[in-house]
């Protein structure tokens, strides 16, 4: 079931063709009873799905079981012999174990069904606030140690408490779940599992679980010890590189100090979480039960709840998708596949709680959807077909889990070419419901015409290269002259528009003309993120950097997983010095989509500022592999800063003259050991070409210092700094840490320069740090 093959997919298409017709449930009937509602999550035992019961006409949780967690011989029979254990335990404070299963075919998946719980687990909880308040810690762990005590009155020991095993109920009741891996008291001998056993978390486990020794309900009270200590710090009591080297430091040291962690905390809860984590079991409590009621004395409050009290979420947990080309009827209808499906994941990534690897491709003919899921860092892949018929198009599109492959939702689109982006609306709105706790964030967009539509999406494919921005922006301009109304494709060639900026004789009107684009693209959809990307764009080109942060801040509350922002906001940080906080949105940017090659550009350099040269030489390994033209605008440099002629590339087939001149004095100097006087006369000719603020005049005048300063010319690199801080250099990250113009440093008036550089920055970071304003629309 979870191989993707020509015969699969033909099934679940033919499976589609009637259910996607009807507004009823459309995802997979598992075992012929339990219909998939929605996707809730996965974990190292498998993937948690909301599934209706047909039969009983419930809701309840379905967990697919991953194969290698029960390959083991042998494992199966003592996993279903341990879920009886588990259907022995009846508490409010467990969830109800109700059924082992598996699906149909030769190739079944092995499940099992539970009390479905609306809520979130304690992790997520502490994910999002960190650290608990004692009272808080005090109820939901009071709440755990009643729960324990239920199961070890019938002689269950759970083995793998921990906060992700720990639910909190909306209504505030706690429940521990995955007793699945439970074992019978009398069974205590830790090795009885066998090599493949299910033995619990390393991280959570007592040392004697980690010694592979003898088992007790004095196991489960270390658990709750390293939960609550946790809970009230937010960090594990032991400390290592690896979550093995974690479970080892146990057997050889005593926990962290939690009052040196946390010193607010009362000194009788601080006892309590101490003695749970003895490294004997002799010297911890004795029971679940001793230890819940040393923790309901442990803090002195007039009313102590016995529910959790826990604030709504403050952001949804992320699930991770990706977005597939959707396979054409024909040949002639590629660019509608490739052009839905690369807008599908401009819509999902409006939704808060997604995230979208676009451009992940779809699985190889009879790939393990396993292995896809892991190769891609995904839970679920959106994927489906599209066949044209005449004028109008059928279009059946699907979630489906890339851990075993049910099918998490499904439907079947019609319409003409005109209603293409609708769909594409519809269909993120569906899948939003699909995947549980995620919200949409933007408004659908109007219809627009069917040749307005096709020469958008056309121009999505043109505008990935550089030679193809001349078609994609002449293709826009027709689309905008046809839709005028649609912010979508006037944010487009607002972007478009601003890239031309760099081709040789560019219009000096360009700038404006993608700001009245982009201004009018906003007025019409303020709340959707492209028009606040195409005005940070705008912003940016015109040297008003605070102005392209909050644009760019803004774009990014309402696209949380658009790779265009990330990128855009990586790019910026790290002018402004901020390096680590650019290396994470730049490594976002490219998870969601692996061909923004600048995004790359971007990290190369910074490792190089950061003297991260291994780091450096890896990235532009992957941007020679994936696109020898952006390798060529980064290597060389890097080949100056760092004099490894490894790094250089003859490629001279480069979009704009003045960097394709720099290229050849780069590459011909380094090759030569010398600058050549002559050529550079030449180079300099075409960067008096270039208007004299503005940021190809910045950027030509860096490169114009880097190349002087590698060949011993400190006045003429001097001047060429002068002459970019004039045109407005903002590059504080550059002008600190660049290598190769080292020797200026020490010169005077260097230090007057980084202060105006210093100086103009400020407002771009106070812009990050102060997060979206916002907009007139709220």
């Amino acid at each position: 079931m979870a191989m993707v093959s020509e015969e699969h997919a033909e099934t679940l298409a033919a499976a589609l063709e009637g259910a996607a017709q009807t507004d009823g449930p459309s995802g997979v009937l598992v075992a012929g009873r339990y219909r998939v509602l929605e996707l809730l999550g996965s974990g190292g035992m498998g993937t948690v799905y909301k599934v209706h019961d047909t039969e009983l006409d419930e809701v309840v949780a379905l967990k697919t079981l991953r194969r290698e967690v029960i390959a083991t011989p042998g494992a199966l029979e003592r996993f279903k012999r341990e879920v009886k254990l588990a259907r022995k335990v009846t508490h409010r404070s467990i969830a109800r174990m109700f059924d082992v299963g598996e699906t149909e075919g030769a190739n079944g998946e092995k499940f099992l069904t539970m009390e479905y719980v609306a809520g979130r687990s304690l992790g997520r909880v502490l994910s999002e606030r960190g650290p608990l308040s004692p009272s808080e810690t005090v109820a939901i762990g009071t709440a755990i140690a009643e729960g324990l005590t239920a199961a070890h009155a019938v002689g269950v020991v759970h083995r793998d408490l921990k906060p992700d095993n720990i639910l909190i109920e909306d209504g505030g009741r706690v429940v521990l779940t995955d007793f699945g891996v439970a074992r019978a008291m009398e069974a205590t001998d830790v090795r009885a599992t066998g090599a493949g056993g299910i033995v619990g978390t390393p991280a959570y486990m007592a040392p004697e679980q980690v010694e592979s020794t003898t088992i007790d309900a004095r196991t489960d009270v270390y658990a709750l010890g390293v939960v609550l200590f946790e809970m009230l710090s937010g960090e594990l009591p032991f400390e290592g590189e690896t979550a093995l080297a974690i479970a080892a430091a146990r057997l050889f040291r005593a926990p962290r100090e939690l009052r040196a962690l946390r010193p607010d905390l009362p000194s009788m809860l601080v006892d309590v979480v101490q003695r749970a984590l003895s490294r004997s079991p002799s010297a911890r409590f004795a029971s679940a039960q001793a230890m819940g009621a040393a923790l309901a004395t442990s803090v002195t409050t007039t009313t102590l709840a016995r529910r959790a009290s826990v604030p709504p979420p403050a952001h949804v947990e992320e699930r991770r998708i990706a977005v597939a080309p959707l396979r054409p009827g024909s040949p002639d209808d590629a660019w509608m596949a490739e052009g839905l499906a690369e807008d599908l994941g401009d819509a999902l990534s409006m939704i808060h709680g997604v995230r979208v690897k676009a451009r992940a491709g779809a699985p190889a003919p009879g790939e393990d959807l396993r292995e896809y899921g892991r190769r891609n860092d995904v839970e679920a892949l959106v994927e489906g077909t599209i066949r044209r018929e005449g004028e109008r198009f059928r279009a059946t599109i699907r979630l489906v889990s890339a851990q075993d492959g049910f099918q998490v939702w499904a439907h079947r689109f019609e319409g003409t070419t005109g209603d293409l982006l609708r769909v594409s609306d519809e269909a993120a709105q569906a899948i939003a419901k699909a995947l549980s706790g995620a919200t949409v964030s933007a408004p659908s967009r109007p219809a627009s015409s069917a040749e307005a539509v096709e020469l958008y999406l056309r121009a999505r494919q043109n505008s990935t290269t550089f030679l193809g921005l001349p078609v994609a922006s002449e293709q826009l301009t027709r689309a905008a002259a046809l839709a005028p109304q649609d912010p979508t494709i006037l944010s487009a060639l607002a972007i478009v528009t601003v890239l031309e900026i760099f081709r040789p004789g560019a219009s000096p009107d360009l700038i404006a003309r993608a700001n009245g684009l982009a201004e009018r693209a906003l007025a019409l959809a303020p709340q959707s993120p492209e028009p606040h990307l195409a005005l940070a764009r705008v912003r940016f080109a015109e040297g008003d950097d605070a102005g392209a942060m909050r644009a760019a801040m803004r774009a990014k509350q309402f696209g949380p997983s658009v790779g265009d922002v990330d990128d855009f906001i990586g790019r910026m940080l790290a002018e402004r010095d901020l390096l680590p906080e650019a290396i994470a949105h730049l490594e976002r940017a490219l998870w969601i989509d692996p061909s923004l090659h600048f995004s790359r550009i971007d990290l190369a350099r910074t490792n190089g500022l950061l003297g991260n040269w291994p780091r450096a030489g890896e990235i532009l390994a992957e941007l020679r592999a994936r696109s020898p033209q952006h390798y060529a605008l980064i290597g060389m440099r890097l080949a100056l800063w760092s004099g490894n002629l490894e790094w250089l590339e003859d490629i001279v087939d480069l979009h704009n003259a003045a960097v394709r001149a720099f290229h050849r004095i780069t590459y011909d100097s380094l090759r030569s050991g010398s600058l050549d006087e002559a050529a550079w006369a030449e180079v300099e000719k075409v960067i008096e070409g270039v208007p004299a603020v503005s940021r190809p005049a910045r950027l030509f005048r860096q490169m114009d210092c880097e190349l002087h300063c590698r060949f011993g010319y400190p006045e003429a690199a001097q001047i060429a700094l002068e002459r970019a801080v004039a045109a407005g250099l903002a590059d504080l990250a550059w002008i600190r840490r660049c290598p190769v113009i080292a020797p200026l440093r020490l010169r005077p008036g260097f230090d007057a320069l980084v202060r105006t550089v210093e100086e103009r920055g400020q407002d771009a970071r106070h812009a990050y740090t102060a997060g979206p304003t916002p907009t007139l629309s709220g």
